[in-house]
């Protein structure tokens, strides 16, 4: 099974059951779609749900080759929601999201391959319930951070893109305490972001930077309201920026420019759905590379 790998978004693919509404959790199924166009990433269907874990249930969905699909039984299991970083030297996609072990959650990793999915790794093995991994991947290099349940402990690990893990770094270290993280190389070192209680019922946004293993500076971007901001740093065309849900109403962005960022932009948005909210970035992303 070969073939290169297509944008993620232009290629979501929503299934009829995305339509089912109610608090019942939606199917979903992650899959790749070879064609002789190359290979697209298929995510069908999910919604978002109650804190800490998404009510996503993955499981197949289409009646295809059963190599296509990505952890076929996490829906038996509850596992979270996938995170995927697209390789930029070989186009192919690399997922990461929390397995439901049966006590807590693990963060698990896979990738595509010119074979298939690769065999899921395991980066975390404790007592700990793990969550909301995200990852990003370079030229050179895995980046995937993940947070713990309680201790509120964010952490981060890499590897070379061909090489071995490296030892899981603390983060919260200057961080202190915070949830669901994101990460992006820049400038020649690692930026983490995160939101945090702010004691008054709403969330701060921070911002860490590497400045050596163990050691980060963080900054404060700003505070929202409501439930989970979901605070994604994003970088492409030269450009650095980070979004979040900033209400039940708005979305907000920020662009980083002359070494600072910029002000809060906000967007409307109504739809709490993982496909919204990749719309959402899509349009944000059209918006900071817009000239």
């Amino acid at each position: 099974m070969r073939g290169k790998w297509n944008a993620l978004i232009p290629c979501l693919t929503v299934a009829a059951l995305a339509a089912t509404v109610g608090p019942l959790p939606v199917r979903a199924e992650v899959s790749a779609d070879p064609s002789p166009a190359g290979v697209r990433m298929m995510i069908l269907g999910i919604i978002e749900g109650p804190d800490p874990i998404p009510q996503v249930l993955w499981g197949p969905v289409r009646e295809v080759d059963p190599d296509l699909f990505l952890n076929p039984a996490g829906a038996a299991r509850g596992d979270g929601r996938p995170d995927v970083a697209i390789d930029p030297v070989t186009e192919w996609p690399h997922v990461v999201w929390a397995w439901n072990n049966g006590s807590d959650h693990d963060i698990a990793y896979s990738r595509w391959t010119a074979d298939g999915w690769s065999e899921t790794e395991f980066l975390t093995s404790g007592m700990s319930n793990e969550l909301d991994p995200r990852i990003f991947v370079d030229d050179e290099t895995i980046y995937v951070v993940w947070w713990e349940e309680v201790t509120n402990k964010v952490w981060l690990v890499t590897r070379p893109r061909d090489g071995e893990w490296d030892i899981s770094e603390l983060v919260s270290q200057s961080l202190q305490t915070g949830m669901r993280p994101s990460v992006v190389p820049w400038g020649g070192t690692v930026l983490i972001a995160a939101e945090d209680d702010d004691g008054q019922g709403g969330k701060l946004i921070l911002i860490a930077t590497r400045q050596a293993q163990g050691v980060y500076a963080t900054e404060t971007l700003g505070s929202a309201q409501g439930g989970p901001l979901d605070v994604v740093l994003h970088t492409g065309q030269g450009k650095l920026w980070i979004d979040w849900r900033h209400s039940g109403e708005e979305f907000a962005y920020s662009e980083f420019n002359d070494d600072s960022w910029g002000t809060t932009v906000t967007v409307p948005w109504t739809d709490d759905s993982w496909l919204r909210l990749e719309e959402i970035r899509l349009c944000i992303r059209s918006l900071v590379f817009a000239p």
